[in-house]
């Protein structure tokens, strides 16, 4: 599993299992507790570093 950054403020907010998969498939994508994303959730997820919602993908970078 790749780690998935918020780039404001460096906080790590989720997982991915293929970095190619970010942008094109939101299934690919893991909160911290496992669970993946609802349907309503897909844009909107938490950081809890910060406490804001992110909703774009732009402000999430691919960790290591």
């Amino acid at each position: 599993m790749i780690k998935i950054i918020h780039r404001g403020c460096g906080g790590h907010v989720g997982y991915i299992e293929d970095r190619r998969k970010l942008k094109k498939d939101p299934d690919n994508f893991y909160f911290l507790d496992g669970s993946q994303p609802k349907k309503t959730d897909k844009k909107a997820i938490p950081c809890n570093k910060c406490g804001k919602i992110i909703v774009n993908l732009g402000d999430l970078i691919v960790g290591y």
